[in-house]
């Protein structure tokens, strides 16, 4: 199923589920006892067929033979046992506990008092672990334990109790144990235990007998979609429903601003925090100690309102997409009831006094939490962050290697577009439009340089960014997606409404485009249409000697593939076949060895896919060899 078709099911679903939600409730059922159900089914049939075999083995020898016992049969039950064994085996599911500080009632007895209170109004069970995390977020996570029980694990993000108020954090956590209640969470756990069973049974196969996995990908390939679908639509359901739970105990105001303060403060994070915090890499060596510090810093102090009325007018125009769970915001504000306009105009929350860390903590024990997620974040990027450092130092020598060379000659465009994105990185915009102008000079229609000036100017608010960013995606098919979301933020806030709907629906056709060319790209069989490579001379003699570096090389074909989506980028397919080495226990290893040398070697050609010709490929081999001038002379 391709990527398009999937999300085509999940709208379809969706709105199944409204219309006949009990019907769509019970093929949910349905549908995870199918899961079990086949494995109950290949369990049976496997061990059914060892015993069998072992029956004939035993009580029908053959005639031409002397013994009393069929070896044959004997030797093949051992086969479908094995299998059964490794599936048996594979049944205990394995799942990652959360992480974060384990709270309990004596280190903080407020904010225990306050989960109480609001599991006792919702009646929901209670939760076994309470988790601080230094996430920008909440959720509940319920976990199989024992025989038919389970254990609910509530995480609550520290930097998302510094930016809510108690009654905007009450709602939050209202909806996060609203999942709890209703048999929400367990349904999820029970898809989820699915999922997870046919994984480790399909990976634990993969690992010890490769070739028996068609028992299991014949049934995967029909019902994995389905069961991930039904799923989604399952818990985007909840949400929407948890959100209703969370109206019932605090009012649709607290939910609403709590989902507005979130989205505000995320974009917020994204876009400015972390980036800043980043590229003090480019001149510090030590890693920052007070990192979260700075940001629930940042958080309590109000960031200006132009930049929150942005992130929010963003937010309300994104649409729900199909690799997160949860609705869109304006979607989830819709549902609730709840208009963020004021007389035309947006509302955007004002921040409390005093906020939920404030309200639940005791100070002391508050600076505690604070220094552990510190030093934890120190600990966990230091070796990164030196590397970073390091990196930034060469790169800082680069633009002045750079620079000292403009002085005395022109630089090609290449240098020319490497100077101008390193003085971006490391000296600022204002410096980097005359070097990306240079560039422009050299070649107008160069789409590095006019989507990196484009974005500039838009940024700046200038207008003449916008030719820049159309001309860089005229020029270069893989940034309409993010230059389409460059420019709807622009118009947006130029109040050009019907030009930043124009930009969005532009980038949502082009990202489906996208997702076409990346399964089209992805997938290489012997049904494909392959036409001859178009490489020039000199190319094809470096990739003869690149690929007859490699003793274990036997043979090579290179073609390109006759593609449907976006042509003018092509792509080559590599074909090799290695040298047999009789018993090799270690030839998957070594193929792996062998195809990430290759792609490193092998930077030069661009769009490159390459293809382990072994005796399960020979017809995909049959197909590359008779291309002209697909093989490659090896030396």
């Amino acid at each position: 199923m391709s990527k398009a078709q999937f999300e085509k099911l999940i709208k379809d679903l969706e709105q199944f589920a409204r219309q006949h939600p009990n019907q769509y409730k019970f093929r949910v059922k349905l549908l995870a006892n199918v899961g079990y159900a086949y494995v109950i089914f290949l369990i049976v049939f496997l061990i059914g067929l060892s015993i069998s075999s072992t029956y004939f083995g035993l009580f029908f020898p053959l005639q031409s033979s002397s013994s009393s016992i069929n070896i044959f049969y004997i030797g093949f039950a051992a086969i479908p046992f094995t299998f059964a064994t490794i599936i048996l085996m594979s049944l205990k599911t394995y799942f990652s506990k959360p992480k974060g500080i384990e709270m309990n009632r004596s280190n903080a007895p407020k904010l225990f008092q306050f989960i109480d209170d609001l599991t006792s109004t919702l009646k929901a069970p209670k939760c076994d672990h309470l988790l601080l995390t230094a996430e920008l977020n909440a959720g509940v996570v319920q976990l199989p334990s024992f025989l038919m029980f389970q254990e609910n694990y509530l995480l609550l993000g520290l930097p998302l109790m510094f930016t809510l108020s108690l009654e905007q954090f009450r709602a939050v956590v209202a909806h996060e144990l609203g999942h709890l209640s209703n048999k929400h969470s367990k349904q999820r756990s029970q898809i989820y235990l699915i999922r997870q069973t046919w994984y480790q049974v399909w990976e634990k196969l993969q690992v010890t007998s490769k070739g028996s996995t068609f028992l299991i990908n014949i049934f995967l390939n029909w019902y994995a979609p389905f069961l991930y679908a039904y799923s989604f639509v399952l818990a985007r359901s909840d949400e929407y429903e948890a959100d209703r739970y969370a109206v019932e105990i605090t009012g649709t105001k607290n939910i609403a601003e709590a989902l507005i303060s979130l989205e505000i403060n995320s974009r917020y994070l994204t876009n400015h925090f972390w980036k800043d915090l980043y590229k003090r890499s480019h001149q510090q060596n030590l890693t920052p100690n007070t990192v979260y510090t700075n940001l629930l810093n940042s958080l309590s102090t109000d960031f200006s309102i132009e930049n929150k009325l942005k992130f929010l007018d963003l937010a309300l125009d994104s649409n729900t997409n199909y690799t997160d769970t949860h609705p869109c915001l304006s979607e989830r504000l819709t549902n609730i009831g709840y208009d963020p306009l004021d007389q035309g105009d947006l509302i955007v929350p004002e921040s409390s006094q005093t906020n939920a860390a404030q309200s639940l903590f005791f100070n002391s024990d508050l600076e505690s939490y604070i220094n552990h997620f510190n030093a934890q974040w120190q600990s966990k990027i230091s070796v990164q962050w030196y590397a970073w450092y390091q990196e930034s130092q060469e790169l800082q020598m680069r633009i002045e290697h750079l620079e000292r060379q403009t002085k005395n000659a022109s630089l090609t465009i290449d240098k020319a577009l490497e100077l101008a994105s390193l003085i971006l990185d490391f000296k600022g915009k204002e410096e980097a439009i005359s070097k990306f102008r240079v560039v422009l000079d050299i070649d107008p229609k160069n789409s590095e340089a006019n989507y990196a000036i484009g974005n500039i100017f838009l940024e700046q608010g200038d207008e003449q960014g916008v030719s820049h960013m159309e001309i860089a995606m005229e020029e270069d098919y893989t940034k309409v997606v993010s230059g389409c979301e460059i420019l709807r933020s622009f118009m947006r806030q130029t109040r050009n409404f019907k030009a930043a709907d124009f930009y969005r629906d532009r980038g949502n056709r082009h990202y489906q485009l996208l997702l076409l060319d990346q399964e089209e790209r992805s997938i290489i069989k012997a049904q494909d249409n392959f036409i001859p490579h178009n490489l020039a001379n000199n190319v094809l003699k470096s990739l003869s000697n690149k690929l007859s570096d490699f003793s274990q090389m036997q043979e090579a074909y290179i073609v390109q593939k006759d593609l449907k989506y976006f042509p003018e980028k092509p792509l080559y397919v590599l074909g090799i076949v290695r040298k047999k080495i009789l018993y090799d226990e270690y030839a998957e290893e070594r193929d792996r060895e062998l195809f990430h040398a290759l792609y490193s070697d092998l930077e030069f050609i661009k769009e490159l896919h390459i293809v382990h010709l072994n005796l399960s490929k020979w017809n995909l081999k049959r197909v590359l060899s008779r291309i002209p001038k697909s093989k490659i002379r090896l030396y």
